[in-house]
Parts: structure tokens; C-alpha cells; sequence
């Protein structure tokens, strides 16, 4: 028996060299720029439930339009919260063309605060993400009389 596993493995000594299976990429091997483009894919798809139905709500004559995901709405009394995406028609200050946001309004008051804000480079919510930010827990803004928002807090306060 020794023999022959020493025969065997004297044959496999003078045996041709044969390729070997390339291995599959591991992620330390993944360079760091298409890990950032994977991530950043993965985090704007994330973001953005698939389920989400976004709704045009008012186009301004600049041609600003503001999306609703009317499925988003919550809460009770005079304080709501929903899913906004406004769609820009030149970048903003920060370079995005759209901005999905949760934003919570008080009906009573008149006023809002963006709770969350996601920045896009592309139109509608598509695109690289250019951030991410939790907005400030006590900055509430007035909402104008002529204002998108104004149309917003409408639909929002007479909401389901």
C-alpha cells in the first residue's frame, strides 16, 4: 500500500503543469474607487424604497418640481410627517439636481423641519449621492404663503 502512494505521488510530481482556476474577487481586492461606486449605489438605492409611488405635487415656473410619496404620510393631529422629493431644474448651491427629504409639518403652526436630507446628482431622486444629513431637531421653518412647501403642508395637513 505504501508503494503505491508512493508511486501516486511521483506521478503527480511529473504530471504537465495545468492552469488553475482563477479565483473570484475577494473584497480586499476590490479597488477603492468601485467599492465607493458600489457602496454609493447600494446607498441611494437603500435610501429609496422601490415600493415608493412618487406623486408631482406643483412645478414651479422655474421649473422646480416638488414629488410627494403620498404611501409615506403619518401621523395624527395637527403633526405630520412625509416623503418628499424636490427635482431641480439647475443644481443647487451644493451641486444636486434633486433632494429626497423626510420632512415633519405643523399644521397648526404653519411650519416644517426637514428631518433627513439626501442629495442627488441626477434628476428625480437618480444619480451619485452627494450626501447625507439629519437636519437640526429644533429648526423649524415658517412656510410662506406663495411658497411650494405652501402646496405641500396642504396636501400633507388634509392628508389620510
Amino acid at each position: 500500500m505504501l508503494k503505491t502512494l508512493i508511486t501516486l505521488m511521483s506521478m503527480r510530481d511529473s504530471m504537465p503543469n495545468r492552469p488553475r482556476p482563477r479565483a473570484l474577487p475577494c473584497p480586499d481586492r476590490i479597488r477603492p474607487a468601485a467599492r465607493r461606486a458600489v457602496l454609493s449605489a447600494w446607498l441611494a438605492l437603500s435610501l429609496q424604497p422601490a415600493w415608493a409611488e412618487w406623486t408631482l405635487v406643483t412645478e414651479s415656473s422655474a421649473g422646480n418640481a416638488v414629488y410627494l410619496d403620498r404611501d409615506s404620510m403619518q401621523g395624527t393631529g395637527g403633526m405630520r410627517q412625509v416623503s418628499e422629493l424636490w427635482s431641480y431644474a439647475r443644481p443647487d448651491q451644493f451641486g444636486d439636481l434633486s433632494s429626497r427629504m423626510e420632512v415633519e409639518y405643523d399644521c397648526e403652526a404653519g411650519r416644517r423641519r426637514i428631518l433627513s436630507l439626501t442629495g442627488f446628482r441626477g434628476q428625480k431622486g437618480q444619480g451619485a449621492v452627494s450626501a447625507t444629513r439629519q437636519g437640526p431637531p429644533d429648526h423649524w421653518t415658517e412656510v410662506g404663503q406663495q411658497s411650494l412647501a405652501r402646496a405641500i403642508l396642504q396636501i400633507v395637513c388634509l392628508g389620510p
